[in-house]
């Protein structure tokens, strides 16, 4: 086994001998590319530790903020021109019966407009796989299968 070390950079002072001044500086090397190491990991170990603390306190400062807000906070109330909180508002406006901005009227249009576009995709989807497998067993002309699906799709 050969080793080669270049010196160039090596600084040896009078009274040291070589072999001694390589193994300090070697020692010196290896003891800073060590402590290099672990500051790194160290540092990225505190980064995400205190990432998470600040993110959970963040959260909870947040969550009670709001919280307080809902609680406190001054609206103009639905059903009359009360003040009242945010809860009273909701509270308000998930009763209201009225066919106008009524909730319970729009997430019914809204379920229903749902539905009949999955049934309508539902039912092309049906139908054009009834098609193509028809023209693949030679049931359906093939201009017959074109015109179908063509006009199915539209």
């Amino acid at each position: 086994m050969k080793i080669t070390i270049d010196i160039s950079d090596f600084y040896l002072d009078e009274e040291q001998d070589i072999e001694t001044a390589l193994k300090q500086q070697i020692i010196h090397q290896v003891v800073n590319a060590i402590d290099k190491s672990i500051k790194e990991k160290v540092e990225k170990q505190i980064s995400l530790e205190v990432k998470d603390v600040v993110e959970k306190t963040l959260y909870q400062k947040i969550s009670k903020a709001i919280g307080e807000v809902i609680k406190t906070s001054a609206f103009k109330r639905r059903s009359n021109n009360e003040i009242g909180t945010i809860e009273e508002y909701i509270k308000d406006c998930l009763s209201y019966n009225g066919n106008w901005n009524s909730f319970d009227e729009q997430i019914k249009k809204l379920a229903q407009m749902h539905a009949k576009e999955i049934k309508d995709r539902y039912d092309l989807l049906f139908a054009s796989q009834i098609v193509s497998k028809l023209g693949e067993n030679g049931l359906l002309n093939s201009e017959a299968a074109k015109l179908l699906l063509n006009s199915k799709s539209e």
